[in-house]
């Protein structure tokens, strides 16, 4: 089973190198238009170290961290998207669906390869115009610069801007969890980790919420929205944990052979594919 759609993640990726133009009005972006670049060769648009020390990420990050206030005492990070804005994406939308109701006690902040980027600052140059298409052949060491960049902008960022509470919303395999822990651990900080242990034991049943659908489904999403209904209320909400990316490949591959054998007995019983899929799939 595929983790994402490839081709849909790939034309993402390609409509991202072809935003040239301001998505807030010239004359309000931080670096001056005829200074971008954005050329087919720029570190921006590639997986390569470079992309991290940018000088227009670099001057960016601290102009976040120069004017950025936060308005509430709850911080829910979550990860970049391939496509730009990050508010105008199936995923995004999905988890402000989910947590409209608490839209007033959470500042929203996203881990991208190019920096921290709180909402606000979402439609600005460079953060609405790289790309990062991470794959298998992007270079291991280039991944540890990641890590090693990012994860220290993030202890910078909750450093200077103490939340009360940190949620955290990834795929079990991404850097930007991994950078947000990296921060949290360092500074001694609860990290609320969603989807946690609690909505990976009631989706293990279900590949598809297992792997393709991590954070967008009704799981992960019912989570997110009852600890944050909670923390409204004034309830404390302990530090949660996440499963690894090794126990959900294990759970998902023994799902799958499970599933594999079943329909092979079905078959074997003389039942149709039809059939198989309606006694295997159709909810009771």
């Amino acid at each position: 089973m595929k983790n994402f759609n490839l081709k849909g993640y790939e034309q993402s990726i390609k409509t991202s190198r072809m935003v040239k133009q301001s998505l807030i009005g010239e004359d309000k972006e931080v670096i001056p238009i005829e200074e971008w670049d954005l050329g087919e060769e720029s570190p921006l648009l590639h997986p390569i170290k470079e992309h991290f020390y940018h000088p227009h990420t670099e001057r960016m990050f601290d102009y976040v961290m120069n004017t950025f206030t936060p308005s509430h005492k709850i911080a829910l990070f979550t990860n970049c998207t391939a496509k730009k804005p990050y508010s105008s994406t199936l995923t995004y939308k999905r988890i402000i669906g989910a947590t409209s109701p608490y839209e007033n006690i959470y500042d929203l902040i996203t881990i991208s390869s190019i920096g921290i980027i709180p909402a606000q600052f979402e439609k600005y140059y460079p953060f609405s115009h790289y790309a990062w298409d991470d794959n298998h052949s992007t270079k291991a060491e280039v991944k540890e610069v990641f890590h090693e960049v990012i994860g220290k902008r993030v202890k910078e960022f909750l450093e200077k801007f103490n939340y009360d509470y940190i949620i955290g919303v990834f795929r079990v395999t991404s850097k930007g969890k991994k950078a947000l822990r990296f921060a949290c651990d360092i500074l001694n900080k609860p990290l609320i980790e969603i989807p946690s242990a609690i909505s990976f034991e009631k989706m293990q049943d279900n590949c598809v919420k297992m792997n393709t659908f991590q954070l967008t489904n009704n799981d992960t999403l019912g989570e997110l929205n009852n600890v944050l209904k909670m923390l409204s209320e004034g309830v404390h909400v302990e530090a949660r944990q996440s499963w690894t990316s090794n126990k959900v490949h294990d759970v998902v591959s023994a799902r799958m052979k499970m599933r594999r054998q079943q329909r092979l007995d079905l078959k074997n019983q003389g039942y149709s594919s039809e059939e198989i899929d309606e006694i295997l799939y159709t909810k009771k």
